[in-house]
């Protein structure tokens, strides 16, 4: 890269300016729809392999003029706290990803800088870049070899040239479930002299690495041996969603290039990490065969080969693998009520053991090469995220940025509320209050339903942009209730599949209850309720508004509203059979529990808003929803969001979807 975006960028700092979109100026007296595009999204931070520095990527919405896109850079700063961030890369394109050499002396990182993302890297002292990769395939994931003499990379095929050819002659057809674009894993030499290596396929195109439905574990979709001379790999036999159920986790061997099994069972096996003695390979295995609620274990297998054995469960039976603190331990992370925990399993089998208690949710969490240090981005319902880098062998994470604008608007008061429901079952979720709210003062409710269904409500700050942004529905004067309906991770395995063949049922009822347990310690206004909810939410939205005319007013993001059609047409077919078995065998459960064939029952004036691209829930959903509304004569507007997938990625868009949310349900509900 040229001199002027890579040599001046190594002595930038962070700076106010970068943290303010365009045209915004002095502090906003309340949360608005466009606060949240202030916010800075911290991650890929990774801590050297001496302990002084971490390196980590920002994105900042950029917003003005034809911008509407997140643009990432990549930072550096002490683990200590005491500095300011030093930023790396200051190019008009994306930078992500960062990884330190072995040795420390280098940062390789993606960037689309190219026009493509490819592997580059440059000095840690700064300097120069230096492009690595030059693939026309989209690249997802590297690693450095623990030598530091290679790179190995995940990389989806491009098209070949006989589809180019077809395409160009207008013979391009498609046979459905025939030929696919694979993820392979490629290797390069840094041996080779200066400019793009040539990359070396390690696995065939009939083998996909990668694991679709759990993007939490995408670090670890493979793992190098620490003698180099192998890796670990997860692998399905296509790309398509549903073939998770199929995913086996396998060893390469780098000089002859044979490919061996270590686990291929009836489960899902995925996530892999190797030990630092090389002998264990961790990974994740689902139940077998395995469900779409997602139950789950670490196991522990030879690296050579042989039986492996699980570890302890933990308490949600979810949990994410970090990777190895040591021989003899790894570490877990997963949701436990309204927060994320962090355990280490001990390989002998014994119970899990807590890591790391504060106020603050821990996510994204990394371990250093060394395996002495934690970095980690903490978080609370009233405080942004920032940057910690903790030792690992006692968890006292020390604040390294403080990023976040400081003039952004007080957090809105949240606190944490339970409540029984119809069988008696616990139910949790986080209620936020409008400010200078007097306690006996009902209110008008917006009830924030997540998606999943295993999804979960945790204490994230509240000003994050996501589908809703509750700083912004409070500061208008909305109290906002988020329930942790059944089914929701973060309870325990039973809790979780308390939903099957109950899609609309039980976790409606879990809403309803919520509802009239705000209304009776007068919190809640019953002539002014409204119901929101994106994917699942949206379905469990359209569900509820069926069922009961107690919400004068509906949003409803990406939902499912007709199971037969949404079945056939999503890219995820076997996930509502999974909790409902196939429509051909359960009719009359399906009917009842699809949203489109109770519609006349629909009274409240409801909102549609949904993603042109989105593959989870195909837009015909919406448009279903939305033509049997109007015929009806309901009150209904459908919002469609071009490029977008199953969510919103552009940030003018994002703003978009909580601004109209917000006019909404102030039009009906009258704050």
């Amino acid at each position: 890269m040229p001199e002027s975006q890579w040599g001046r960028a190594v002595i930038a700092t962070l700076t106010l300016a970068l943290a303010v979109p365009a045209g915004a100026v002095g502090q906003p007296a309340r949360w608005t729809p466009e606060t949240g595009l202030r916010l800075k999204l911290i991650g890929g931070a990774e801590v050297s392999p001496d302990g002084a520095r971490v390196v980590f990527h920002v994105g900042l919405p950029v917003t003005a003029g034809d911008k509407s896109e997140i643009l990432q850079r990549v930072y550096l700063t002490p683990t200590d706290g005491s500095g300011s961030p030093r930023q790396l890369t200051a190019d008009e394109r994306s930078s992500f990803s960062p990884a330190w050499s072995p040795d420390g002396s280098q940062i390789a990182f993606l960037s689309v800088h190219s026009g493509r993302v490819n592997i580059w890297r440059m000095p840690a002292e700064g300097g120069e870049a230096e492009q690595l990769t030059d693939e026309s395939g989209r690249i997802t994931l590297f690693k450095w070899s623990p030598d530091g003499k290679q790179i190995a990379f995940l990389m989806v095929d491009s098209e070949s040239e006989d589809d180019r050819r077809a395409r160009s002659e207008r013979r391009d057809w498609r046979v459905v479930g025939e030929r696919w674009q694979a993820t392979r894993l490629h290797l390069i030499s840094l041996d080779a002299g200066p400019g793009p290596r040539r990359a070396r396929a390690l696995t065939p195109a009939t083998m996909n690495v990668g694991f679709a439905m759990i993007q939490s574990i995408i670090s670890h979709t493979f793992d190098w041996s620490p003698d180099a001379k192998t890796m670990a790999f997860t692998h399905a036999p296509t790309p398509d969603v549903d073939d998770w159920i199929h995913n086996d986790v396998s060893v390469v061997d780098l000089a002859s290039g044979r490919i061996s099994p270590v686990a291929e069972t009836g489960a899902a096996e995925y996530g892999v990490s190797f030990s630092p003695d090389g002998r264990r390979i961790a990974y994740l295995a689902s139940d077998d065969p395995p469900t779409w609620a997602f139950t789950y274990r670490v196991r522990v297998a030879p690296a050579v080969g042989g039986p492996s054995r699980a570890l302890a469960d933990t308490y949600d039976q979810k949990p994410t693998l970090i990777g190895w603190l040591d021989d003899q331990r790894v570490l877990v992370h997963e949701p436990r009520g309204t927060t994320n925990r962090l355990y280490t399993l001990p390989i002998d089998g014994s119970p899990a053991i807590g890591f790391a208690e504060s106020g603050l949710t821990p996510g994204y969490p990394t371990i250093s090469r060394s395996r002495r240090h934690l970095a980690v981005v903490l978080q609370a319902v009233d405080q942004p995220a920032e940057l910690f880098v903790s030792g690992t062998a006692r968890y006292d994470p020390v604040q390294v940025t403080r990023l976040q604008d400081p003039d952004l608007p007080p957090a809105p008061r949240t606190e944490v509320v339970s409540w029984r429901s119809f069988d008696g079952r616990t139910i949790e979720g986080l209620l936020t209050y409008p400010p200078n709210h007097r306690a006996g003062d009902p209110l008008p409710l917006l009830v924030g339903l997540h998606g999943g269904p295993t999804g979960v409500i945790t204490q994230n700050y509240v000003g994050v942009t996501e589908s809703y942004n509750v700083a912004a529905f409070a500061s208008a004067g909305f109290a906002v209730l988020r329930p942790n309906f059944r089914g929701s991770s973060g309870y325990g395995r039973r809790f979780r599949y308390a939903n099957y063949r109950d899609w609309g049922g039980g976790d409606a009822r879990d809403v309803l209850a919520g509802v009239d347990h705000l209304i009776a310690h007068r919190i809640a206004d019953p002539g002014r309720l409204g119901l929101m909810g994106w994917s699942y939410g949206g379905f469990l939205t359209a569900s509820i508004i069926t069922k009961t005319n107690r919400f004068k007013a509906a949003s409803i993001g990406a939902g499912i509203v007709d199971l037969v059609s949404y079945a056939g047409n999503a890219d995820m077919r076997g996930f509502v059979p999974d909790y409902l078995g196939e429509f051909w065998d359960q009719p009359t459960l399906w009917a009842a529990r699809s949203p489109m064939l109770a519609v006349k029952r629909i009274t409240a004036a409801t909102l549609i808003q949904h993603g042109e691209a989105d593959a989870r829930v195909p837009v015909s959903q919406g448009y279903q929803l939305y033509e049997a509304l109007r015929k009806l004569g309901r009150p209904v507007r459908m919002v469609v969001y071009p490029r977008q997938g199953h969510t919103v990625a552009e940030p003018k868009f994002q703003v978009h979807v909580i601004k109209d949310n917000l006019d909404w349900f102030t039009q009906w509900l009258h704050p």
